[in-house]
């Protein structure tokens, strides 16, 4: 393999080309009635607003974007890399909102993997730089507008790859979104009790999912043990949203269930009778509860 790269090395170069991919016709279409979306630019740093200005020279320089006046502009944001530098990305949720999005089967990651057993040598596309792109078409590009400090650009060419349900699909590969594992590598190791409580409860929330959601769907119905003044709008809108029903314990609503209401009312008239003082019956209760338990009954004998 050594031996081919060195014989064709004219085609491996080790800047892009200039110049732009072959015309293609992929368009933007929008939602009837969609108005454009502008968003503000965040505030960089300066070593970013570098990086930026780098890389805008760069790719204005090879063509691949060109200074324009557009009705919409989107955000840049930086994403580290392994390197130690910086990946300039383009937020384009806001124009993903109102653009009409194409319905297709996507192909199953373990079938694609799949079509490389017993394949000793294999090639992929070197995606450095987005070298692998798509032509958009000259009507849309003024859709992807971004936005940077001093001037507004658009790409003329759209990067092949695809978002779905946290993986990142392209023609070559499929992995994992580095957005959604982001927080889970660059946290820290608990160092007290009360962070070793949260992480253990995020696993346990983790393993939730895993292993019953995954394996059983959303549960119908889900008893809490909070009382009503802790069940915060956010956890009852969540399940109201997946169609789960929410239910107290008994202890919180001994209305739902006869048998249990009628026990309390038996108990209360019994700890009145044995004793007087309220204050005491939380003392008494397990004396009462065990005279209740072995008491003769003139149902059962």
């Amino acid at each position: 393999l050594a031996m081919v790269i060195r014989k064709h090395a004219d085609i491996f170069p080790d800047d892009l080309p200039a110049g732009l991919p072959p015309e293609r016709d992929h368009k933007i279409e929008l939602e009837p009635g969609a108005q454009p979306t502008v968003r503000t630019q965040w505030r960089l740093t300066q070593p970013k607003l570098d990086e930026l200005q780098r890389q805008l020279d760069y790719l204005l320089e090879k063509g691949f974007v060109y200074p324009n006046t557009s009705p919409f502009a989107a955000p840049i944001l930086f994403t580290p890399k392994k390197d130690g530098g910086l990946q300039m990305c383009i937020d384009n949720h806001a124009l993903n909102r109102i653009a009409i999005k194409s319905r297709y089967t996507i192909p199953r990651a373990n079938e694609l993997i799949d079509q490389l057993r017993g394949v000793k040598v294999f090639s992929k596309i070197d995606l450095r730089g987005g070298y692998h792109q798509i032509r958009m078409n000259e009507a849309d590009c003024y859709k992807r507008a971004f936005r940077s400090r001093s001037t507004d650009s658009s790409p003329r060419a759209l990067k092949y790859e695809l978002e779905f349900l946290g993986h990142v699909i392209s023609i070559v590969r499929v992995n994992i979104d580095p957005k959604k594992i982001a927080p889970i590598q660059d946290s820290k190791p608990p160092t007290t009790l009360r962070e070793l409580q949260s992480f253990l409860g995020f696993v346990n929330y983790v393993l939730f999912l895993t292993n019953t959601v995954r394996l059983h769907s959303i549960p119908s119905a889900i008893i809490s043990d909070r009382d009503t003044r802790f069940t915060s709008n956010f956890w009852t809108k969540t399940w109201q949203q997946y169609g789960t029903r929410l239910h107290l314990p008994i202890a919180y609503h001994p209305q739902s269930d006869g048998q249990t209401e009628r026990t309390n009312q038996t108990m209360e008239q019994l700890i009145r009778t044995t004793c007087t003082d309220p204050v005491q019956w939380e003392d008494a209760l397990p004396l009462v509860e065990f005279a209740y338990n072995n008491a003769l009954s003139a149902m059962i004998n």
